[in-house]
């Protein structure tokens, strides 16, 4: 069965050659993500759903410029995109872990004080170095939160805004 979805999925979204996929993780508003490998790495596909995505692309290219500014270890890197008539998506590195919303929710952990200080701080400084480069991430919620042993990631930056003031075109990506 398993075989067969990921067979499904392989005719359904174009990838290059050179990536497999694995599984699917989620879906928000704007895309679904897939764990994908290639040469024994793993990434995430974030695929764009093109209906929501028709008069908003100004999206899918901020998103893109936005993570490929932000240079720290607890933001998943931007490592290519696709772009053609039927797909538009990014691949990002793979953080491993579980989201704070699996954990509460689904694995029914309960935090000590100490852990809920130690997020909170981990949290805390991601923020501090994306704010210094004037970007707000705009989407802190705990399933955008990734905890691996007690490593904090921080995911999904597609709400993301520079914080500037100006809007923000295709246009602008374009003529950059």
């Amino acid at each position: 069965m398993i075989s067969f979805i990921k067979n499904l999925i392989s005719s359904q979204i174009p990838l290059p050659s050179k990536y497999s996929f694995v599984r699917y993780i989620g879906a928000g508003r704007f895309s679904k993500c897939y764990l994908i490998t290639s040469s024994n790495n793993y990434y995430v596909l974030k695929l764009f759903r093109p209906t929501l995505l028709k008069g908003k692309m100004d999206i899918f290219f901020l998103e893109k410029e936005i993570l490929s500014s932000i240079k720290h270890p607890s933001i998943p890197k931007i490592i290519d995109t696709i772009i053609n008539r039927n797909i538009h998506a990014h691949i990002l590195e793979y953080k491993s872990g579980k989201t704070i919303e699996e954990l509460i929710f689904k694995d029914k952990y309960s935090f000590s004080r100490n852990e809920i200080y130690s997020i909170a701080k981990q949290l805390i400084d991601i923020l501090k170095h994306i704010h210094n480069i004037n970007i707000v991430h705009r989407d802190i919620r705990i399933p955008n939160v990734v905890l691996d042993k007690n490593q904090v990631y921080l995911i999904d930056f597609g709400m993301a805004r520079y914080n500037n003031d100006l809007p923000y075109s295709i246009q602008e990506y374009l003529r950059s």
